[in-house]
């Protein structure tokens, strides 16, 4: 038996085999192949087994899917983790990863605090987050003390952390000293950076007293107790530590410390005189060392190699040579390197230069580093980072002094702050934080054609701060603040699509139903946030389409104000779908959405047949003595009789829009066969299936021969 449109296609297949080859179901007669340009059968293995394997791809809520053999080992450390159980076949296993979640993505110091001081206006249009900047108004409203006090110490890395704060507090905070009034003004900024070195050498004797106590207990010798007592700069139980010895001369002396230049050009010229005399070798390391304390010198213990083996003085480190941390090595740089009446930058200067000449062997690595703590990833320069605490004093120094170069990128870095490179959170944190207070400027410039040097972007600041945005989303809980993250990117453009990508990503946790403005999530976008509600209901549009629910994507373009795409979808798909189901209170209501609406593209052979049809269905049902109406549905007649053809030649119309159009000539034509003869012409125009203008033309045919016979 034939079929509908031609031979049976089951025959013709058939006839077509050889062999006796049949297909099973609807599969072909032949093997599958790729769509490549190469032969397949000419392939190698690899070629073939790559061309046949399931390829790696990422889905929009961040997880990796991939297949891999079922007795390979899961990924449960690292960058990437699995985080779900597989769908297990007979060859290979599907299985499901993301990347690796941190605890403190969204701690109480970003949620209660830089949240809170954060400003979001909307500038040319788009909205941009920033804290105010202090440089500029001159005040100060938020606190690095703040953050120190709501940081949870109960880790490791939360007990470094309110270190950070703190010292950023010591270095950066305004407003933390009481300076008499009565003081001049000029000696205000004198005064302040005294104050702030006292506030510093506290802090820091407080951050070393545990290693120092622990090398106190384990000290061989008195001078070597002395010594581990002025790593913490306490000179008063350093000297109690020598009279226990009976060493009542180095004791009176390490009682005037730090000491004036008068006396450590005299202890210098002593040490130079050992050293001609080779009388060295006579005395003790400790001593040695804290003879060269009392001369400034805080690095290296010259020795006197060129003597004979009984004369013969070693040349050490101070640092190295008594196992101390680089934060013990800087504070007898800040306690006895300089003196009393010298900034903490000329501290932060000179450990920095021994440092660059390679003299002091003690570097500030990295808590985490120096601890081998296992941070969940393998850092190939982990020895190469400096640890924050260093790379805040250095960014203080820098604004003083051009003798230290911060590098702000590697020392704001993720891997630097936090220990791995997608933990961003702190990063994030400290960069903007400091741009407020217009210390860490971290934009590029570059010269453009005609001379002028433009601001090109804060290229470090925006890739930090997408990296703590991809961080949180990935997070899905927390994809609103990602989203206050992004919006301090510093471009508009990139602000605009990176905000639009991740509502597009979470538009089905967007609630808005009948009344948006309940909605939490949207509440949070459009009043805290204040993204446009535009941008939020393009990204419920584009949902409703994957969905395929396309009469919620007519709404949603409605409410973002997209006219031309929801006329699009509307007339390709909601409208005809409504015309053939008779659902005209749907077609109305999305009809009502366009009102007042002007200059919409291709209305009139779209959104004006549907409005013209939907009027003339009201039409239909009125009055047969309403001489207005009558007029009205003649009007509209004409008007679809003129419209329906070029409908159908002008917009390329798909199957169900053509079914739609036809459905509407249908009414027409009913119409016009109810009126008088010189109308019902017009049904021959109209684009009516061919049984319906087979019928119509019958009628027409009897009715003019009806009335030559009358």
């Amino acid at each position: 038996m034939n079929s509908l449109f031609g031979k049976d296609t089951q025959a013709t297949l058939g006839r077509g085999m050889k062999n006796g080859a049949k297909g099973k179901g609807f599969e072909w007669p032949y093997a599958k192949r790729p769509k490549t340009g190469d032969d397949y059968d000419s392939m190698d293995e690899t070629e073939k087994a790559w061309h046949q394997s399931v390829k790696p791809s990422w889905t929009s809520d961040g997880s990796f899917v991939y297949a891999i053999p079922g007795n390979a080992r899961t990924m449960q450390e690292g960058v990437v983790v699995n985080f779900k159980g597989p769908l297990v076949s007979e060859g290979k296993d599907i299985r499901f990863a993301k990347f690796v979640k941190f605890d403190d993505h969204a701690p109480r110091t970003l949620v209660e605090l830089q949240k809170g001081h954060t400003s979001i206006e909307i500038v040319d249009g788009l909205p941009y987050a920033r804290i105010p900047d202090t440089s500029t108004n001159g005040d100060a409203p938020f606190s690095f003390a703040d953050f120190a006090n709501l940081v949870d110490t109960s880790t490791a890395a939360g007990a470094h952390e309110q270190r950070i704060w703190q010292l950023a507090s010591i270095l950066f905070d305004d407003c933390i000293f009481d300076i008499p009034a009565s003081l001049p003004e000029e000696e205000h900024e004198d005064l302040e950076g005294r104050l702030r070195k006292d506030k510093l050498s506290r802090f820091w004797k407080t951050l070393v007293e545990p290693a120092a106590a622990t090398h106190i207990a384990d000290a061989k010798s008195p001078e070597e107790k002395a010594l581990a007592q002025l790593t913490k700069n306490d000179v008063w139980e350093a000297c109690g530590a020598l009279l226990d010895g009976k060493d009542f001369r180095l004791a009176t002396m390490l009682a005037q410390l730090p000491g004036d230049e008068k006396l450590r050009e005299e202890v210098a010229l002593q040490i130079l005189s050992w050293r001609d005399l080779n009388v060295l070798s006579e005395i003790s390391e400790p001593i040695r060392a804290l003879y060269e304390l009392l001369s400034g010198n805080t690095c290296i213990c010259q020795g006197n190699t060129s003597a004979g083996n009984e004369d013969r003085a070693s040349t050490f480190t101070i640092a190295k040579r008594f196992r101390l941390d680089w934060r013990r090595a800087f504070g007898l740089r800040l306690w006895y390197g300089i003196v009393p009446d010298a900034s903490l930058v000329s501290a932060v200067e000179q450990y920095n230069d021994d440092i660059l000449e390679e003299i002091e062997e003690v570097v500030p690595v990295p808590w985490f580093v120096e601890q081998g703590k296992d941070m969940g990833w393998t850092d190939p320069d982990a020895q190469e980072r400096s640890d924050l605490l260093w790379g805040l004093l250095k960014i203080h120094a820098a604004r003083f002094s051009k003798e230290v170069d911060a590098d702000l990128p590697a020392l704001l870095s993720p891997a630097t702050t936090s220990g791995h490179p997608l933990n961003a959170r702190l990063s994030f944190q400290l960069v903007h934080l400091l741009h407020a207070r217009g210390i860490a400027f971290l934009s590029d410039t570059y010269t453009s054609d005609n001379g002028a040097v433009e601001e090109e972007g804060d290229e470090t600041m925006d890739a930090l701060t997408l990296s703590y945005a991809s961080q949180l989303a990935n997070a899905s809980e927390d994809w609103t603040t990602a989203i206050w993250a992004l919006l301090h990117l510093s471009r508009p453009g990139a602000r605009e699509t990176a905000v639009m990508d991740l509502l597009c990503r979470h538009a089905r946790d967007i609630d808005i139903d009948e009344a948006p403005s309940l909605s939490s999530t949207f509440a949070i976008l459009t009043q805290d946030l204040q993204i446009p509600e535009s941008w939020v209901f393009r990204a419920k549009a584009l949902h409703a389409h994957s969905t395929a629910d396309f009469t919620a994507e007519v709404h949603h373009l409605l409410h973002a104000h997209t006219y031309d795409a929801a006329h699009e979808v509307f007339c390709r798909t909601v409208a005809p779908r409504c015309v053939i189901e008779r659902d005209i209170d749907t077609l109305r209501e999305l009809l009502g959405g366009f009102d007042g609406v002007e200059d919409v593209d291709s209305w009139n052979l779209g959104g004006a047949v549907y409005c013209d049809y939907v009027h003339l269905l009201d039409l239909l049902y009125a009055a047969s003595s309403d001489h207005g109406a009558a007029q009205e549905r003649n009007r509209i007649v004409r008007r679809l009789g003129r419209v329906l053809p070029a409908m159908v030649e002008g917009r390329n119309p798909g199957l169900e829009e053509r079914v739609a159009v036809t459905e509407i000539a249908k009414v027409v034509s009913r119409v016009v066969a109810d009126a008088d003869k010189a109308e019902q012409i017009r049904i021959t125009r109209l684009p009516l299936s061919e049984d319906r203008y087979l019928k119509e033309s019958i009628e027409l045919s009897r009715s003019y021969y009806r009335a030559l016979v009358a």
